[in-house]
């Protein structure tokens, strides 16, 4: 379809669909965690007898975010701006605590929805916004509706993104708005300024605010590289390097004044922060280890906590966990981002690449990662390497879009050998994981071969549907709005599969 409303209403309606008990009135948070704590332990085994182990075993959500949600309304209601917490330990700062997010404009929501509900009520706006905002930045780049839209479902529903979700200052309250910061900066260098430079420096004020800084500094690096790299390649709109510099300086200046009372504050107070850094050693001890980077082809390789199975933490359960190795984008977006190697002379294509390699190789604690570690300030204090993978997310989802878009526009048949190279070296990869975890895996039982070969099942069977659109495609006997429609729904499909 040619009309432009269908890819917005496509975004709502996924967002709605994926958070669908919200509207039955249920609760997004790991409130089963409450069954495991006093006082309700206590009564556990006689009210809730099928009860043995929580299904998204997450703290922060149940003893830190739900709290402060309900202080804040409370606050608020009564006309109070909360600057104190008198209900923690002997009472401590709450405004300046950043991932309290009180001063985030969107938390406002909450005090229509109450603590409770605004959780479920928030996924849906900002998996909405998410998508959304990729989608505008995506289609600015010049790529077709279909493959913007592509792109965007990656953003909205990659394995990052999804299981971070009830905890909202990693996920969606930060890290949304970096499509939105450059959707206008690109914007603002065509139009030389204005109005659209006055937009990135608001999305750059909404992610200081928005309750996490260590995923804004993810953030910000990602709109330096691209800064970089529009410096480097200025693309065809002319704009003279100074230009280009001072569009981005300018908004980083006004966004961080915008969040001054609340970076202020929270910078104020991290001076009196009890953590310590952890050391170089330490720090890559706890780095997304190289045996999980199978989880980008089997989300499900080592279990699920929703099927109590999981065994990932093997090396070091205080560091590794379900959360902070979720990392699939799913298998079609993995292939297009390989064929998007065709558009590898485009800035844009330079970008997602670098993105994601910069992403990948910080996550695992290679050098890149301790170049940060020592020269940028903060960056010893950062736990769990493998949250930077939200940029990889980011970054392989552009190149899915390009990928895709390549396809849509092509006229002549061209060859998918690529496709096919590395269907098959990701085939040996999941073996070569299998051979070397095999003692680990015959450790957990029947039942979990059981499971595992129908995970490898179900990847194989999308590898192959994969190839075979990209092979159709590409010899031109799938006509570019069939094969479109067969991407979504393909890409869509597994994303929202995987995540329930």
């Amino acid at each position: 379809p040619d009309a432009s409303w269908w890819p917005p209403l496509v975004i709502l309606a996924a967002a709605c669909a994926f958070c669908w008990p919200v509207f039955t009135g249920r609760v997004m948070l790991p409130a089963d965690m409450c069954l495991l704590m006093l006082p309700w332990r206590a009564s556990t085994p006689s009210q809730f007898p099928w009860f043995h182990q929580p299904h998204n075993p997450m703290l922060d959500p149940i003893q830190q975010y739900l709290p402060w949600r309900i202080y804040a309304v409370e606050s608020l209601r009564a006309g109070v701006i909360p600057l104190w917490n008198p209900y923690a330990f002997c009472g401590t700062p709450f405004l300046a605590n950043l991932q309290s997010a009180l001063l985030y404009p969107l938390n406002l929501l909450f005090l229509i929805t109450g603590a409770r509900h605004g959780f479920g009520v928030s996924a849906i706006l900002h998996l909405t916004l998410g998508g959304l905002l990729s989608y505008a930045f995506l289609r600015s780049l010049a790529l077709r509706k279909p493959a913007a839209l592509c792109g965007a479902l990656v953003v909205m529903f990659n394995g990052y993104t999804v299981t971070w979700l009830e905890y909202p200052t990693l996920s969606l309250w930060v890290f949304i708005w970096l499509p939105m910061m450059l959707w206008c900066y690109e914007r603002s260098l065509r139009a030389r300024g204005g109005p659209w430079a006055l937009l990135c420096a608001l999305a750059l004020g909404m992610q200081f605010l928005g309750g996490h800084l260590q995923v804004s500094a993810y953030v910000l690096i990602a709109f330096a590289l691209y800064v970089v790299i529009r410096l480097i390649r200025p693309g065809a709109d002319g704009v003279a390097r100074p230009v280009t510099a001072a569009l981005a300086a300018a908004p980083l200046a006004l966004g961080l004044a915008l969040a001054a009372a609340q970076v202020l504050p929270t910078l104020e107070l991290a001076g009196h922060s009890g953590r310590a850094a952890h050391g170089p050693k330490g720090a890559v001890a706890a780095a997304f280890p190289l045996t999980h980077l199978v989880l980008y082809l089997i989300p499900n390789f080592f279990g699920n906590p929703v099927a109590y199975n999981y065994w990932g933490h093997f090396r070091d359960p205080s560091a590794i966990n379900f959360f902070e190795t979720a990392c699939y984008v799913g298998v079609l977006p993995l292939l297009l981002a390989v064929w998007s190697l065709r558009r590898w002379r485009e800035p844009s294509w330079w970008f997602f690449a670098a993105l994601t390699a910069f992403a990948v190789l910080a996550a695992i604690g290679s050098p890149v990662y301790l170049l940060f570690y020592h020269l940028v300030p903060g960056f010893r204090e950062l736990a769990g390497l493998g949250r930077v993978l939200c940029l990889a997310a980011f970054g392989l989802a552009g190149l899915a879009a390009l990928g895709l878009d390549d396809l849509l526009t092509r006229e002549k048949p061209a060859l998918v050998r690529p496709v096919f190279v590395f269907g098959g070296l990701a085939i040996l990869f999941v073996f070569a994981s299998l051979r070397a975890l095999q003692p680990l895996i015959s450790e957990m039982g029947a039942a979990f071969w059981a499971y595992l070969n129908r995970q490898i099942i179900g990847f194989v069977a999308l590898l192959l549907i994969g190839i075979v659109v990209i092979q159709l495609r590409s010899r031109l006997r799938l006509g570019p709005a069939p094969f479109g429609w067969l991407a979504l729904a393909a890409v869509g499909g597994d994303l929202i599969a995987v995540s329930y």
